[in-house]
């Protein structure tokens, strides 16, 4: 069992025996458009957000994009891993989060006026990654397309998250550095975990400095951590990777379900073809 993220850059996993485990690999944007349909979105509609794309490759350690810089293009990671960074006023970092095939990088404000949007963080290639970019003015005029009632609900959707993440922020600073450290370590199984018999396997490697610049400590700390996690039955460390023991992996806590329009295909179809003339019939 393995999440969609999982699926997305995984492509040849061997265990000791040199055999292949696993061999999936989805298309980010495929992952992207089943959020969107999930959002309440059409099919039609969702597929024509991600219709027009292009397509960048970026090497391992290459920086995508720094904060500061203004916000014209919608980044979807297609595959690979980033790593989306919070510059400090000493001019070191804070590890904020890492994006994995479907997930976008940044946040991008369809109502500020384009010199006032800018993004927040600076993105880096963990690994060697395809970035599909988006242009702001294909996905605002999509959205003119919807019907109101489901755009409501999608900025609904948008709040929702915005404030699931504000809380999981103020709750992670409150915490000591070993509970962080927990909280980071389940997070990551959720999303990039495999199951196996032992429990759920870190695919990505992690080194203990990058535990470090996850919870704002120092590299000895974590590697004291981390030494006492693997005490504790926490974790089992498996070479460069990590096996967490599964009672320790929590989900995170849903958001609230969407009320579903009635949906009518024939009608949403011939209402999104008169106001977009790129998929008419």
């Amino acid at each position: 069992m393995r999440s969609p993220v999982v699926n997305s850059f995984v492509s040849t996993l061997t265990d000791k025996s040199g055999e292949k485990r696993f061999d999936v690999v989805t298309d980010g944007l495929r992952i992207f458009e089943s959020r969107l349909v999930n959002l309440n979105f059409t099919p039609e509609i969702a597929r024509l957000i991600v219709g027009r794309h292009t397509d960048f490759g970026y090497s391992k350690g290459k920086t995508i994009f720094r904060s500061g810089v203004p916000v014209d293009m919608l980044y979807c990671v297609q595959r690979g891993l980033v790593d989306l960074y919070a510059p400090t006023a000493d001019s070191s970092h804070v590890l904020v989060k890492i994006a994995g095939p479907g997930d976008l990088l940044g946040n991008m404000d369809f109502g500020a006026e384009r010199e006032r949007s800018h993004h927040v963080w600076d993105a880096r290639a963990r690994s060697n990654c395809q970035i599909a970019l988006i242009s702001r003015e294909h996905i605002a005029g999509a959205l003119q397309t919807m019907p109101r009632d489901v755009l409501v609900q999608f900025f609904d959707r948008i709040n929702a998250e915005r404030s699931q993440q504000m809380n999981r922020w103020v709750r992670f600073i409150g915490l000591d550095y070993r509970r962080r450290l927990e909280l980071v370590i389940g997070e990551l199984a959720v999303r990039f975990g495999v199951v196996e018999a032992r429990g759920t396997l870190l695919t990505p490697e992690f080194s203990h400095s990058d535990f470090a610049e996850m919870i704002a400590a120092s590299r000895p700390l974590v590697s004291k951590l981390i030494a006492e996690l693997i005490d504790r039955g926490f974790l089992i460390q498996q070479g460069r990777q990590y096996i967490v023991q599964t009672k320790f992996v929590r989900p995170p806590i849903p958001l609230p379900s969407l009320s579903r329009r009635r949906l009518d295909p024939v009608r949403d179809t011939k209402m999104i073809a008169s106001r977009h003339a790129a998929i008419r019939p």
